[in-house]
């Protein structure tokens, strides 16, 4: 077991088994290479109830009855304390993986790098819990307890189906909370919340920061630049978003390690592109990510086209200059570009759901399209997009933009052309009308004709004609609907949640894609522990032919969107002891 059966949440943290500790003159405790933990700072009251999911509380109250210490972390306490509704709840405790998995049927071990536990709620809702880590260099990892060392874990993605031994990871290494908060990347994203006894704990003076609105790194800023070169868009992201001031010292560090962006996970990148583009301050994050030299670095082929102030309306009023008001084909890329992500910030991406392919489209479109009227502007689908995947190929593969993501902006940029000049002939109409980017493409219009400040009566007879040829204009990239049916990890998020983050199965005949749910093999736990919360309801599909029989994940008695989020489900006795 990873920790000892009479622990109560309010003794305190408390070290794994086999973890020695020293103290320094004052008692404090030391971690060797870490320097003494500061004294917790506990503070209650800050924040607002109603925001917390009833979901990631009744994990955290599951875990704390169980026996362990259990907080939610991260960016959800952030935007809790600034009053923002957060996207997603993770959950960070003591218990190790496979505890975790028995406490809760419904849940699954993935990750090989990062040994994660997804626990599956009704709607394909998903709490991510994780335990506690530590510096892998200053704890061994040959204390995990019997029941943990020898578990296979899915494949990150789970392609192939293959399963490995997580113990291959190095990262795999579980500590304490303190040892958990100092290696998490800012001080405002290292805070912990208690929602069951409504406290704060804060290790590392992320609270005073909040009050500052400062964005302050852990530990020298160069050496955790270079752990995660990821870090230099999230401290701009984060300053850009909430509003606060970027440490003088990270600031430094992040002007002269700008070049280490290079160095860094194709996919997150890709990650935070979105996610940037997604929020209501693009236009801004982009102009401080030029300013920082952050943009030559991440996207060469754009920085030089964007280097440009681009008109656009104060926040005191006024309205774009001259040059925004001409025809598109004679607005400077970088102008171009610069008002269209305004345009965007002022509509709403993400409030509007708009998908991955609209907001590539919003930031390369400008570009792509001055590129290709330089090199032949012949109105040619097929040259066209010939011309795209040689300018953007590079792009998509430095950052592993899906194909389907890349396909539709492409789709998506050429009938933007045909929405500025629609065209005369009825068939040639009603082709437009019937393309499966036209919905996207539509969008695009409204951001393109906003950007110019122009008339949005163009717009609104495209909609007519839409309806009247009975088009559906719904956003959902059918591109990525598509990619979710596959189980295509690279593509069809949910947004409701974290389903289809780190890989989702979908083996098996009729397997369910991530957005659609877990199979059976992801629905009931074999020797299942105490009761946990539903995952929705059986599910014969995903169940593999000729496969063992396994218990459905069913209705569970314990949690209820109606019910008190806090109230524990019963316990169960487990038939069989540890996992079959």
């Amino acid at each position: 077991m990873p920790c000892s059966s009479e622990y109560s949440p309010d003794d305190g943290t408390v070290p794994p088994p086999r973890r020695e500790r020293t103290s320094d003159a004052s008692g404090a405790p030391v971690a060797e290479g870490l320097g003494p933990f500061p004294a917790a700072v506990e503070r209650s009251g800050l924040v607002p109830r109603a925001l917390v999911d009833d979901r990631a509380a009744f994990v955290v109250r599951h875990l704390q009855q169980s026996g362990h210490e259990a907080y939610l972390v991260g960016g959800c306490v952030r935007d809790l304390l600034a009053g923002l509704e957060p996207k997603d709840f993770d959950v960070a405790t003591d218990a190790w993986p496979n505890r975790i998995k028995r406490l809760f049927r419904s849940a699954r071990v993935i990750g090989r790098r990062f040994r994660l536990v997804h626990i599956r709620f009704p709607g394909d809702h998903v709490i991510e819990t994780s335990t506690f880590r530590a510096d892998p260099s200053l704890r061994a990892r040959d204390d995990a307890p019997d029941d943990d060392t020898d578990d296979a874990v899915e494949d990150e993605g789970g392609r192939d189906g293959r399963r490995r031994s997580w113990r291959d990871s190095e990262e795999n290494v579980f500590g304490t909370a303190p040892e958990d908060a100092r290696r998490r990347d800012f001080t405002i994203n290292a805070l912990y919340y208690d929602p069951v006894g409504d406290r704060v704990i804060d290790h590392v003076g992320g609270l005073a920061d909040m009050d500052e609105g400062l964005i302050r790194c852990i530990g020298e800023p160069v050496e955790r630049i270079a752990e995660d070169p990821v870090r230099m868009l999230r401290a701009v992201h984060f300053a850009e978003r909430m509003g606060f001031r970027i440490e003088d010292t990270l600031e430094t560090a992040i002007a002269s390690e700008a070049e280490r962006l290079v160095e860094a996970s194709h996919a997150r990148l890709y990650v935070e592109l979105v996610k940037l583009l997604g929020r209501s301050r693009a236009r801004p994050t982009f102009q401080r990510l030029q300013r920082l030299g952050l943009l030559k670095v991440w996207l060469p082929e754009l920085a030089s086209a964007l280097d440009v102030e681009a008109p656009w309306p104060s926040q005191e009023g006024g309205t774009h200059e001259e040059a925004s008001r001409g025809e598109p084909e004679h607005l400077p890329v970088g102008h171009a570009t610069w008002n269209l992500l305004g345009a965007a910030d002022t509509w709403g991406l993400a409030a509007h759901d708009a998908p991955e392919s609209l907001a590539l489209a919003v930031l390369f479109g400008p570009w792509l399209l001055e590129a290709w009227r330089h090199t032949s502007g012949v109105r040619d689908h097929a040259h066209f997009t010939e011309h795209v995947d040689e300018l953007f190929g590079p792009i998509q593969r430095r950052m592993s933009i899906p194909r389907w993501a890349a396909s539709e902006m492409r789709d998506v940029i050429w009938l933007l052309e045909d929405l500025r000049h629609p065209p005369t002939k009825p068939r040639r109409l009603r082709t437009l009308l019937a393309r499966r980017a036209f919905p996207v493409a539509l969008e695009l219009f409204r951001l393109d004709l906003m950007a110019r400040d122009a008339d949005m009566a163009a717009h609104d007879e495209w909609v007519e004609q839409a309806k009247a040829a009975r088009v559906d204009l719904s956003r959902a990239s059918a591109s990525e609907a598509r990619a979710a049916a596959r189980g295509d990890r690279s593509g069809g998020r949910s947004r409701g949640g974290r389903s289809g983050r780190r890989g989702g199965r979908g083996r098996g005949r009729g397997g369910r894609s991530q957005e659609g749910g877990a199979s059976s093999r992801d629905g009931g736990q074999r020797g299942g522990g105490d009761a946990s919360p539903p995952d929705g309801g059986s599910s014969r599909r995903g169940r593999k032919r000729g496969g063992r029989g396994r218990r459905r994940g069913g209705s569970t008695p314990g949690w209820a969107p109606e019910a008190d989020a806090f109230t524990p489900p019963p316990r169960r006795q487990d038939p069989g002891g540890a996992d079959a």
